[in-house]
């Protein structure tokens, strides 16, 4: 994972929630090509944000992403390293929106 997403990632885990001005503070680039999606315990979209770089299918990996996450209560990344050295999960070819892919993270709630 890149600095800047890891940079994304912690903010996300640091204040429960992605501050587009400091993202794009941060790495003005990046931003702007950049989707994020945040989700209830539930799974049901409670916010997107797109930069105006992104496309529009950012924002709709960026739900899978988070929802995947939602859905086994842990990182994507986390995930992806498991199924590294072990068997993936038959969810992910029955479930709609299930994506085995890093970048959808689980804020820590304070």
């Amino acid at each position: 994972m890149s600095e800047s997403r890891n940079y994304i990632a912690h903010k996300w885990r640091q204040h429960d929630r992605c501050n587009h001005d400091q993202v794009k503070q941060h790495n003005a680039p990046l931003a702007d090509r950049v989707g994020a999606v945040v989700l209830d315990t539930s799974g049901v979209q409670q916010a997107a944000l797109r930069g105006d770089g992104a496309a529009g299918q950012n924002v709709l990996n960026a739900f899978d992403k988070a929802y995947t996450a939602a859905s086994f209560g842990m990182d994507t990344a986390e995930l992806v390293e498991r199924s590294k050295t072990g068997p993936v999960s038959s969810a992910f070819a029955k479930v709609p929106h299930l994506l085995l892919n890093a970048g959808g993270v689980m804020p820590t709630i304070v």
